[in-house]
């Protein structure tokens, strides 16, 4: 850091070029307020054909404070290393059969033995689910959904979501 001084009430803060970038309270709670961040969803609905593994097109963000993800491909792209928590709500306008979310790295499973494949079953409509990747500069991460109702389903518009920022 540029500069760490100790403020008021016991807090460290560390500054860049006279920016706070870091603060360490007299709890030990540390705030790094400029750390990758994005919360994106689905504006409107989108169509999933039946046994088909589509990406979720996340076409609408409320924050993304690196300008890491792109809407019109669904792509958080790393441009800190590190690892991200990653949360996927995703939601279909009706009851389905064989609902699977997928979280992947590089378009990919996330390591070796894992499977970026969750199935939360048959007669469900939604479904959330959560996991920490390791990512390099430059990494990307996508979601995807799959189910086996008979026809072609619908993802709906404000229900499904996507939160990741970087923890560490």
């Amino acid at each position: 850091a540029d500069d760490a001084d100790q403020g008021t009430g016991s807090s460290i803060h560390f500054k860049v070029d006279g920016t706070e970038r870091m603060t360490i309270d007299s709890g030990g709670v540390i705030s790094t307020p400029n750390s990758p961040y994005v919360i994106a969803g689905r504006g409107s609905t989108q169509s999933i054909s039946n046994t088909t593994d589509t990406d979720i097109i996340f076409d609408s963000k409320s924050e993304d404070t690196h300008t890491n993800f792109d809407t019109s491909n669904g792509r958080f792209t790393c441009s800190v290393a590190g690892f991200y928590l990653v949360n996927l709500c995703v939601q279909y306008t009706g009851q389905i059969n064989q609902m699977h979310t997928g979280i992947k790295l590089n378009n990919a499973a996330l390591k070796t033995f894992y499977d970026p494949w969750c199935n939360h079953g048959d007669g469900t409509r939604g479904h959330e689910r959560s996991v920490v990747i390791k990512c390099a500069v430059n990494d990307f991460i996508t979601c995807s959904t799959y189910h086996s109702t008979g026809s072609t389903q619908s993802l709906e518009a404000g229900r499904t979501k996507l939160t990741i920022i970087k923890v560490g």
